[in-house]
């Protein structure tokens, strides 16, 4: 009996030895595959946050692109016209037609392109200071002057100085003038030993500086510090000749009754520029503004019809056959 006992009790405890490991098993094998599913689910986790993550990166960059784009654009309109500035004007009191100063007034065209754009940029205040040509660029430099309008055009000193507005608003001519009864240069070989005046420091003057230079001293130049001396001594015949616009020329000869004309022989063009001192971009940049609405509403072609009888604010107006070599 006993023997049979121990018998049973064996079997029973092997059977209870090899449930517990069946079970034991069993839940091994559950936690693994949670775990998998759990490791599964926290990878795809991971990668919609690297999705996510790229998403919001390449959309940050589409908008600072759009950002960078859109600042690019609006570099034109970066100019604000509603800020008061001060423009004060220096020009020479005695360059009719184009700078004078008539009953203690601007009078001439490059002043009337300044008061068509205070017109256009009603929060300029703009005043005007009419001295001798030799004094003008002095007033720039002095800080007398911010801007000086008075046919100036642009040289390789002068760029390496100042700055320029983006836009001409004339187009003047370099152009040999002589005595009215003068028949004795008709081209540029009867210029040989003769004599021309010369303004110092005009954009003129350092054409025909150039031009004598080039072509081996053909003739001689005689210096003046203001263009009314120039043209009595050349109607008197002690200088030969000289260059300037026949516009402004027109106008000199009338006013102080002397019979001068204009050849033919145009030695340059010469576009015309407002000029500033070198850092001071942001009224250039504003004036730049003014000056192209003025452009385009046709403005500066009505003033030049109006002081010169033609539109001397485009190329299209200049004989390039009379342009000598």
């Amino acid at each position: 009996m006993n023997l049979t006992k121990n018998i049973q009790n064996k079997y029973l405890n092997n059977y209870l030895k090899y449930l517990g490991i069946l079970v034991i098993g069993i839940f091994f094998i559950a936690c693994q595959g949670e775990a998998s599913n759990h490791n599964k689910t926290s990878t795809q986790t991971s990668q919609n946050s690297i999705d996510a993550s790229t998403s919001s990166a390449k959309a940050s960059t589409q908008t600072t692109n759009n950002d960078m784009e859109s600042k690019v654009d609006s570099k034109a309109s970066d100019v604000d016209l509603s800020k008061p500035m001060e423009l004060r004007v220096g020009h020479e009191d005695a360059y009719y037609p184009f700078t004078s100063i008539k009953d203690g007034k601007p009078l001439g065209y490059d002043l009337d392109v300044i008061k068509a754009i205070g017109e256009i940029d009603p929060n300029l205040t703009i005043k005007y200071s009419g001295v001798p040509w030799a004094s003008v660029i002095l007033g720039l430099d002095s800080g007398r002057f911010n801007v000086i309008a008075n046919q100036i055009g642009k040289t390789k000193v002068r760029e390496e100085k100042y700055i320029f507005s983006k836009y001409p608003y004339f187009i003047s001519t370099s152009q040999l003038i002589v005595r009215g009864g003068d028949d004795s240069i008709k081209t540029v070989a009867d210029l040989k030993g003769k004599t021309l005046g010369a303004n110092i420091g005009a954009n003129h003057t350092l054409t025909l500086e150039n031009y004598d230079k080039a072509h081996g001293n053909l003739f001689k130049i005689k210096y003046y510090k203001d263009l009314n001396s120039l043209l009595t001594d050349l109607s008197l015949g002690r200088i030969d000749g000289t260059l300037n616009d026949p516009a402004s020329i027109k106008y000199q000869a009338q006013t102080q009754h002397l019979n001068l004309k204009a050849l033919p022989l145009v030695f340059a063009i010469n576009p015309i520029y407002f000029m500033y001192e070198k850092n001071d971009t942001a009224l250039r940049d504003r004036i730049d503004v003014d000056l192209k609405k003025a452009i385009d509403s046709g403005k500066l072609k009505e003033l030049s019809l109006k002081w010169f009888g033609d539109d001397q604010t485009s190329l299209d107006s200049i004989n390039s056959k009379a342009i000598v070599k």
